[in-house]
């Protein structure tokens, strides 16, 4: 199993884009860091169904989030955890994330 494990190592600025590139990771773990600005639209693309292996945890908690919740994010079907908790998020839920 792949993931991306950097949960507080005082990472600043915004995520990068190239995190979503990271198509077998099974968990990304970005939390407790001091990222700043809105999740990158390329993270949900990792739960793709066409992927032999999507993301099954997402977990951005305790950083400095703003914007909205991607919408992509509702069709992470195998997505068992997405933490958002303690940023600053803004916006609706996206329809259909809770399926």
């Amino acid at each position: 199993t792949y993931g991306l494990h950097l949960s507080g190592r005082g990472l600043t600025g915004r995520i990068p884009e190239s995190v979503g590139l990271l198509k077998h990771a099974k968990v990304i773990d970005l939390s407790k860091n001091r990222f700043t600005g809105p999740i990158p639209s390329l993270l949900p693309n990792l739960c793709s169904q066409d992927l032999e292996s999507p993301t099954e945890r997402l977990i951005l908690e305790q950083n400095n989030l703003t914007g909205p919740i991607p919408v992509e994010v509702s069709n992470c079907r195998r997505l068992v955890e997405l933490d958002l908790e303690s940023n600053r998020l803004d916006g609706t839920l996206p329809p259909g994330l809770c399926h």
